[in-house]
This record gives C-alpha cells, sequence and structure tokens, in this order.
C-alpha cells in the first residue's frame, strides 16, 4: 500500500480508471474503503463510499472540505492509502 500525499496526486492515480482507496481511522485500528475517479473533464470527484454505497460527486475544493467528507483529513494525517497496480 501507498500513501496518497496531495489531491494532486489522487487525480493522478484516479484519472484513467477508477480507483480503489483505503483511508485509515482510529489510528490504523480500522478502515474505510472508497473508489475515487476524477473526471478531467468536468474537473469532479466521482466518491463511492463502500461502507454504505452511497456515491459523491465532488469539486477538487469539496474533496478537501471535512463539510463534505474525511478525504482531505485523511491525506493531511497520511491515512489514505492505495494499491499500485
Amino acid at each position: 500500500m501507498k500513501t496518497v500525499k496531495s489531491i494532486k496526486e489522487i487525480k493522478q492515480i484516479a484519472n484513467t480508471n477508477s480507483q480503489e482507496f483505503c483511508l485509515m481511522l482510529g489510528g490504523g485500528l480500522m478502515y474505510s474503503r472508497k473508489t475515487i475517479y476524477w473526471d478531467s473533464e468536468e474537473k469532479i470527484f466521482y466518491v463511492t463510499n463502500h461502507i454504505d454505497e452511497s456515491e459523491q460527486m465532488l469539486t477538487p475544493r469539496q474533496i478537501n472540505s471535512a463539510r463534505y467528507t474525511n478525504i482531505g483529513e485523511a491525506i493531511k494525517k497520511r491515512a489514505l492509502l492505495y494499491s499500485p497496480n
């Protein structure tokens, strides 16, 4: 597993195909899986939250905001991981 360091990196990873990410919770004791796809033409992230199968369409600003998701905070804490192909 590799740590995601920025929103820019998510855009690069999930630009061609959707990618599954693992968000570590509680200091690594639990995790939440998310599938993310970056649509560079629409400039929108499509996020599927596996815990409840909910889907979100988020702008880059929204993906950094705790009001919409915990992805931005996970990046800051080095808690967003993915498995490179």
